[in-house]
């Protein structure tokens, strides 16, 4: 109890001394002050994992403070508890508490050590026999690193093999180490669709069609290349075209490449054909295999002009004048005895004009053509199309250019007895070339060599039996042709007779005589020697013989018989009368 007493020196102080109230008084002891910490999990850890501090203080008072300490630096909050995943080897933690109790002694104090021990994790990896694999393919993978493996599928093999993979598939994989320690890894196989091959083939194909061939996939493989193969026969190439494009789905070949055309034979082919999709894996599919006949096609005819090389203008055409008749076009006798085993059929058209198809020999081989039409355009395409019994066809096409020139007059052709001597009565073209046709089913044409003149002597070989004559007129830029004796286009008459414009004096005579000319213009001639047979027998020159003059002419040293004489100068021929050689004394 504790009480006061005053004394007061006060004057006239009353009640003094005095005495004050009592006090009661109660007195604590100390309270010690202190705290303790826990790891929960406790002990030795696996890198990574969250430890949870937990701080338990003694007389702490009702609202302590606590400063956590990682390796005496401040971390944590104002809390009981600390929590850190990322703790290493030899951590140390600790905690200070300050305690709001009355009477703590002391008011703040550190709690225990707790130093950390770490284990590394384990590396975990997965090893794998082919990252890309093609579709329904197996795969094996391997975990390394660890002493388990727990695989996502709950497996616990190691290594793993993955059976017929159809899609991409993400595999991972857990592992623990003899620590208990764990760690994770993961791959993603890849798996490429495989392309597939159709085949669309025909029964039966011509050789030089199209066999498809395509690939079908879902979605479409980019990138794969189409693959062909057969197995027979031998004619055909034993390797084919494949197509490489990055975009294509499908391929069409000629049968062309491959197989025998000159082969009168239907072959059947077996052909087998597979797709193979892009780099890395070129994933196969599978081979299929199919069958069709191949019936062989005709030979490609050539369509070419008949007549002489001297008409022929550049560019591989031919030019001829409008109104031109009689022109002959075909595939020539060596395409026909090439294939002349083949049963072919021929057929001709014209276009456009068709019309100027005026006659067809009777194998086919060629056609003439009259251009003197007032419908003809400036150009003619000639198509021939040859079939045979497999119905298989090939054709080719010509194209011939009309001149609008007309400077060449249609004319016709005369014969002189006087050996045989066929005459054209046009004399404005530039050129001429002689010739005939084979009096045969091919009609093959052929040019006479060095007749080039307005007028051509055939003597002993002219036969209209056998030949049908003809002459082509040129005139620098187009042609023309006039037939004498074609059956389609003349009959022929008796002898065409032409004035005898050349007399003989005296006549008969011994080889020594005088020629005189008949209204024929003065010039200078070359004067052929005929026999009575057609026969040239010599050739003489003569010069400056005048239309009103004579010429004296020796020809002594023939045997006698029966002559004509031709004179020719640079435009026309001039028949003489026929006069006898009969030497002195007979």
């Amino acid at each position: 109890l504790v009480t006061c007493v005053l004394i007061s020196n006060a004057t006239c102080a009353s009640g003094n001394p005095a005495t004050s109230n009592t006090m009661t008084m109660t007195v604590s002891a100390n309270l010690p002050v202190s705290v303790v910490i826990a790891a929960n999990p406790p002990g030795t850890i696996c890198q990574g994992t969250n430890v949870t501090f937990t701080a338990t203080p003694t007389n702490g008072g009702p609202t302590p403070a606590f400063q956590w300490k990682l390796n005496g630096g401040n971390v944590g909050t104002n809390s009981a508890t600390y929590s850190n995943s990322t703790l290493a080897n030899s951590n140390l933690v600790t905690c200070v508490l300050t305690s709001n109790a009355t009477c703590a002694s002391p008011s703040t104090v550190n709690s225990n050590n707790i130093n950390i021990t770490v284990n590394s994790l384990p590396v975990v990896s997965i090893n794998v026999s082919a990252q890309q694999i093609c579709s329904g393919s197996n795969d094996t993978l391997t975990a390394t690193g660890a002493t388990s493996y727990l695989w996502q599928n709950a497996t616990t093999l190691n290594p793993l093999i993955a059976l017929s993979l159809t899609s991409t598939t993400l595999f991972s994989v857990v592992g623990t180490d003899a620590n208990g320690c764990t760690n994770s890894s993961s791959i993603q196989v890849t798996t490429n669709p495989i392309p597939q091959t159709t085949l669309f083939l025909s029964s039966a194909i011509c050789s030089g069609g199209l066999v498809s061939l395509s690939q079908s996939t879902s979605p479409v493989v980019t990138g794969s290349t189409l693959s062909w193969a057969r197995s027979s026969p031998s004619e055909i190439a034993s390797t084919l075209p494949t197509d490489s494009s990055a975009s294509s789905t499908s391929v069409f070949i000629s049968s062309g490449n491959f197989f025998n055309s000159s082969d009168s034979t239907p072959q059947l082919v077996i052909f087998t054909a597979s797709s193979t999709g892009p780099s890395p894996n070129f994933c196969a599919g599978t081979i299929v295999i199919d069958t069709v006949y191949v019936n062989p096609s005709p030979p490609s005819p050539t369509v070419i002009s008949l007549e002489p090389d001297f008409i022929t203008v550049p560019n591989d055409t031919d030019t001829v004048c409008y109104r031109s008749t009689n022109l002959s076009f075909g595939f020539g006798t060596s395409f026909m005895n090439a294939h002349s085993t083949l049963n072919l059929t021929y057929n001709w058209t014209i276009s456009p004009n068709n019309s100027i198809l005026v006659f067809t020999s009777d194998d086919s081989s060629h056609v003439l053509l009259n251009f003197n039409d007032t419908s003809v355009s400036s150009s003619s395409t000639i198509s021939l199309l040859v079939s045979n019994e497999f119905g298989c066809s090939n054709s080719l096409s010509k194209t011939v250019f009309i001149s609008p020139d007309t400077s060449i007059v249609l004319d016709t052709i005369v014969r002189h007895p006087v050996a045989n001597t066929l005459l054209c009565l046009n004399n404005t073209a530039t050129k001429y070339q002689w010739g005939y046709d084979d009096n045969n089913s091919s009609l093959s044409s052929h040019i006479i060599q060095g007749e080039t003149f307005q007028d051509y002597v055939a003597g002993s070989s002219f036969n209209v039996t056998t030949k049908f004559y003809w002459v082509m007129l040129f005139d620098g830029n187009c042609y023309t042709k006039i037939y004498y004796n074609h059956p389609h286009f003349k009959t022929i008459t008796p002898l065409e007779l032409l004035p005898e414009k050349v007399s003989v004096y005296p006549n008969p005579n011994n080889g020594t005589f005088q020629i005189a000319l008949n209204k024929i213009p003065s010039g200078t001639f070359t004067i052929k020697v005929i026999d009575e047979i057609g026969n040239e027998i010599k050739t003489i020159e003569k010069n400056s013989i005048t239309s009103s003059g004579t010429a004296s002419i020796d020809l002594s040293d023939l045997t006698d018989g029966i002559y004509f004489l031709l004179l020719r100068d640079e435009s026309s021929f001039y028949p003489s009368q026929k006069f006898i050689k009969q030497s002195s004394g007979k």
